[in-house]
């Protein structure tokens, strides 16, 4: 079973003021489907749908389902006008939220609608379809960059080579890509940190099962990940053809990215300020947060959106070091292999 997704049409009929962020309404209003995304929309009905679906079945409404012939799912918005929404499944067994009245007027009305007419049209399947398409590739393009941070952290701790195996998009396609690392005399301290360089070496090599997705996909995201700035990122290809670049970032990125601590999701804030320090967060969450462009909190309560902008030159969040220590560990461990 997928997950609970709106049609376009009950979209219209609910309250701006009800909506996290607004966009979704512009696009309909000014018919950008093509932009239009649905999957995780933040609303009180279908973040109740969504909850009650993830543990069976929401409450069916009685009166609705006996003249439908089939179940109608009742869900709940707790705050405001105590909104109620109607969910059906499709043929596929899909769920659907297709009606919301406010309390009174949706119990009034609910027994009496024709959902066979209110079920998803064609268009609105394309535009699921598209999403399921976009959401796959992310979701891939996080996999291959966890993989590649997980590389790049092996490397730093064993103090030589690391390579790993990345899946391509395409069932049977892989490449292997290989991390060195070569570092300045470390920092001794981290607020010195942000002023000492690690020079990466990124080798990639493409066997005859790689993909130009997979290739693609180190140089425009794994590379830019660790170093926003082109300037300091060196890429050719050897008479092998073998694809190779050499990156130079902090040691304070190094240090964040070597901390890998816990990460809170619940309460995001709607704004986030663009961020000035380098903050510990797990990986898994800097690696998400960076791909899908989604809020992620640092061990000192602070969110931020990992961008491109984050990687270079800003220096390690002081508190998130006071209650996480973790530069120290890290500028050891360089010395020691030093």
């Amino acid at each position: 079973m997928r997950e609970v997704r709106p049609t376009i049409k009950v979209l219209k009929t609910l309250p701006r003021e009800t909506f996290g962020d607004t966009t979704v309404l512009d696009l309909i209003a000014n018919s950008a489907f093509e932009r239009l995304e649905l999957f995780g929309l933040d609303h009180p009905l279908l973040d109740d749908a969504r909850k009650r679906f993830e543990h069976g079945m929401p409450d069916r409404h009685v009166a609705a389902s006996k003249a439908f012939g089939a179940p109608v799912f009742e869900v709940r918005d707790r705050t405001g006008a105590a909104w109620r929404g109607a969910v059906i499944l499709d043929e596929q067994g899909d769920p659907w939220l297709v009606w919301a009245g406010q309390h009174n007027h949706f119990h009034n009305q609910v027994a009496t609608l024709a959902f066979d007419s209110l079920l998803p049209s064609p268009a609105e399947y394309k535009i699921r379809a598209r999403e399921e398409v976009s959401a796959r590739a992310l979701a891939w393009k996080s996999d291959v960059l966890g993989r590649f941070v997980s590389a790049l952290q092996e490397c730093v701790r064993s103090g030589g080579e690391h390579t790993v195996t990345m899946p391509g998009i395409s069932e049977g396609t892989r490449v292997s890509s290989t991390v060195t690392a070569e570092h300045d005399e470390p920092a001794s301290d981290a607020h010195e940190a942000q002023h000492r360089d690690s020079l990466l070496t990124v080798t990639l090599r493409l066997g005859q099962s790689a993909s130009s997705e997979l290739h693609q996909a180190v140089q425009t995201v794994c590379l830019p990940f660790l170093e926003p700035d082109p300037s300091k990122v060196e890429p050719w290809y050897d008479q092998n053809n073998t694809f190779n670049a050499m990156v130079s970032i902090t040691q304070a990125r190094l240090v964040q990215l070597m901390a890998d601590m816990p990460e809170y999701k619940e309460g995001a804030p709607r704004d986030v300020a663009a961020a000035t320090h380098l903050h510990y967060v797990g990986t898994t969450f800097l690696v998400d947060g960076f791909v899908n462009s989604i809020p992620v909190r640092g061990v000192c309560g602070a969110w931020f959106i990992p961008s491109r902008s984050d990687a270079s030159g800003l220096p390690i969040c002081p508190q998130c070091e006071d209650e996480k220590p973790a530069a120290q560990a890290v500028l050891d461990l360089l010395r020691r292999q030093g």
